[in-house]
């Protein structure tokens, strides 16, 4: 952007507008510290008008996007989207420098070879010792409004595995100074952000990403030298909102007109060197307009992308830690009944608030509930507008998911018909003595999942959700059969498991009195039967050994139809994922449950740092229904079925139907009624059909309660009273 468009924009915040204006701040660049290849900078330590790195490296200044990107070949955008522009013309002064050169790696006197890294000092840098104020006037003062922000991307060399700070000073036509202290890690490498302490005036302090490095002081480098280095590159967002909080004086409504970056006092040993790339200042933009409860944001059910950036410092919450950058959404629950609402999966550390309208009371409070996020269920009355807070922990800003389920979800755990004792429950399952145990635990090949160890990733160390809080159960009492097994554990593994062959292989146990598990594996629905809706899932958890492999789950209704989906998973052990569902497959969901502690050694079960993964599959009616299959809302399950394993490899000695072992360890259903479905036809439950049904009927049809929902396709609509009416007519269901 040139001078006379920054002008223009400036003029427009002084004017007042409505709109954001983002302005990049053309800095008093001093040095020319990054390496434009094919600009003749590789080499050019002998040459006094071109590249000069801050110490050893520099940023490599291209178009390419390939591993890692080269800085600049993609627009940087900063954490709360403030966009910054670099200087990239080759051989021109590109960046602020603070620091001195030439103390730990001087220039040449004379002009070195063409092979020597350290080059001779360049004609534009006519004071070595830069460690004096560096001073930007801006080419026109800009007016602050309340929640303007000011963006730094630099880099700092030198420090480390410790941190470094430097002094931004802000300076005004018609106010103090304003100095804010940024700090950074050392520019080498991947580093961890540094959360911006509560009464600095900052919004943002972290990497803005790795890119692309040179290496060889003022040679540059040839993409032959680059070897992986990378170097990183940090954001501060300096938010004059948080300067007002923090007491460090009210800037809104000032003219700022110069910034100046200062050295650190004491001077920091190691002769740390500041690299200043870009400054961008953000005004006129009033934050976002659901940062206040009366103005919050309408949704429905379903899942809502969202923000927090530039939202309003408030009290907290009550749960979480300093959670002050809050926004609002609002929901009108049109029926009796529990509201689920959840940030689970979100990149911003949330809090999550529920309260019964503006100023009203806290309904519940969640922090932590699934990883960072939050989740309340809550029970919501008609008519009611609820008010939903998120906010970011530690004042934090960024992006996250809210999602609402009206009505919340329901979960059954299935109790499945298990037919292996595989999952390791502590020490009692563990050693020696417990492979010889006729009735101890076995291995479905050579390792198996450690519970009831109290290790930081066992499977039971917190409550087993899936990313969209999906509960399972695990089987929590050892020496009991606790996972459905397909496969022969005598033929998995090259045959190398053979139950009594010596070593680690226990004799074969009381509780197995066939190897053989490779036909199907069943499990009856007892009275009352599950009865799927519209928006039935039903969820399973398992692993696979020997390369992974793939089989069966079909669900059979009581009517004598069936539904077959296959599942599938790469080998168990280590960090693997299976593979998305196929198209046509009729699953939703398959992926990577989490990776979990484990034991090794066949049957002996010893500890191990070595870890399994678990895999789960969800399949749905509508997922169901989208590839093809029909529909099968309203049926009563009678049974499920495990059956049809497949290895992914071949070996010589066992069929690719049983050289892996299966392990199914849970599954669940969401969404199901038990029991046959209600008769729409006596609708009042009150044993007969009469008008009294009709007037009950179209009482909750028109408040669009779920009870309306007689088809069971998951929206109330003009279907549900052609259903209700055909069952009326015939005098009831019968």
């Amino acid at each position: 952007m040139n001078v006379r468009s920054i002008v223009a924009f400036c003029t427009l915040a002084v004017a007042g507008t409505a709109f954001a204006v983002d302005v990049p701040i053309p800095l008093n660049y001093n040095f020319n510290g990054m390496v434009h290849p094919g600009e003749a900078e590789q080499p050019d330590s002998i040459d006094p008008s071109l590249f000069r790195s801050i110490a050893d490296r520099g940023l490599i200044i291209d178009g390419s996007t390939s591993a890692p990107a080269a800085f600049g070949a993609v627009p940087i955008v900063g954490a709360t989207g403030i966009p910054y522009t670099i200087e990239t013309r080759a051989g021109a002064l590109d960046l602020v420098m603070l620091g001195n050169r030439n103390i730990n790696r001087p220039f040449e006197t004379e002009a070195p070879g063409p092979t020597t890294d350290t080059g001779i000092a360049p004609d534009w840098l006519p004071n070595f010792d830069q460690r004096i104020p560096q001073t930007t006037e801006l080419p026109s003062p800009i007016r602050l409004d309340a929640y303007a922000e000011i963006g730094l991307l630099y880099h700092i060399t030198n420090v480390g595995t410790a941190t470094s700070t430097f002094t931004v000073m802000l300076s005004f036509s018609d106010a103090p100074d304003l100095n804010i202290t940024v700090t950074g890690r050392d520019w080498f490498g991947t580093r961890a952000a540094i959360a911006p302490a509560a009464n600095s005036g900052l919004s943002v302090q972290s990497t803005r990403g790795n890119f692309r490095s040179a290496t060889n002081a003022d040679r540059g480098a040839t993409p032959t030298d680059l070897n992986g280095n990378v170097l990183n590159v940090w954001e501060a967002v300096i938010d004059i909102h948080r300067v007002l909080l923090a007491g460090l004086g009210d800037y809104a409504g000032k003219h700022l007109t110069h910034i100046t970056f200062l050295y650190p006092s004491p001077v920091p040993t190691g002769n740390r060197n500041y690299a200043i790339y870009a400054a961008t200042v953000r005004v006129d933009e009033p934050g976002p307009i659901n940062g206040d409860c009366e103005n919050a944001t309408p949704i429905a059910p379903g899942t809502t992308a969202g923000n927090n950036n530039r939202a309003p410092i408030v009290a907290p919450s009550g749960c979480g830690v300093n959670d002050t950058t809050a926004v609002w959404y609002r929901y009108d629950a049109a029926a009796d009944g529990m509201i689920e609402v959840r940030t689970c999966g979100s990149a911003l550390d949330t809090t999550l608030a529920v309260y019964d309208g503006c100023g009203g009371s806290q309904v519940a409070c969640s922090d932590n509930a699934c990883g960072t996020g939050g989740r309340i269920v809550f029970d919501a009355e008609a008519g009611r507008s609820y008010r939903i807070r998120i906010a970011g922990n530690g004042a934090q800003n960024g992006n996250f998911v809210l999602t609402l389920l009206d009505p919340a979800p329901t979960y059954t755990p299935i109790a499945l018909n298990y037919n292996f004792n595989g999952l390791v429950h502590g020490s009692a399952e563990q050693g020696a003595a417990n492979r010889d145990n006729l009735d101890g635990y076995r291995a479905i090949a050579d390792r198996g999942l450690l519970l009831l160890s109290g290790a930081a990733n066992a499977i039971d160390r917190v409550p087993l959700v899936d990313a969209d809080f999906m509960p399972f159960t695990l089987v929590a009492e050892p020496g009991v059969l606790d996972i459905v097994h397909l496969g022969d554990r005598n033929l998995v593994a090259n045959r190398s498991r053979v139950y009594g062959s010596g070593g680690n292989n226990g004799p074969q146990p009381n509780w197995q009195p066939d190897s053989d598990q490779t036909g199907p594996q069943v499990t009856e629905f007892a009275q009352p039967r599950p009865v799927l809706t519209a928006t039935s899932r039903l969820g399973v958890i398992y692993q696979i050994t020997d390369s992974g492999g793939r089989f069966d789950t079909r669900l059979d209704f009581t009517d004598g139809s069936s539904v077959a989906v296959t599942m599938r998973a790469g080998d168990w052990f280590g960090n693997v994922s299976p593979p998305a569902p196929q198209p046509g497959s009729g699953l939703l969901i398959q992926r990577q449950l989490g990776v979990y502690a484990a034991t090794q050694d066949t049957d002996v079960a010893n500890t191990t740092t070595n870890n399994l993964n678990v895999a789960e599959a969800v399949v749905s009616v509508a997922s169901l229904i989208a590839a093809g299959f029909p529909d099968i809302s309203g049926k009563e399950l009678a049974s499920i079925t495990f059956e049809n394993p497949v290895s992914n490899a071949n070996y010589p000695n066992s069929t690719p139907a049983t050289g892996s072992g299966i392990a199914i360890l849970a599954a669940t259903l969401s969404n199901t009624m038990l029991g046959g479905p209600p008769c729409p036809a006596d609708f009042n439950n009150d044993g007969g059909v009469d008008g009294a049904d009709v007037e009950a009927f179209f009482v909750a049809w028109e408040n669009g309660e779920t009870i309306a929902d007689v088809n069971n396709d998951g929206g109330i609509d003009g279907g549900d009273v052609e259903t209700f009416f055909i069952a009326w007519e015939a005098g009831g269901c019968g």
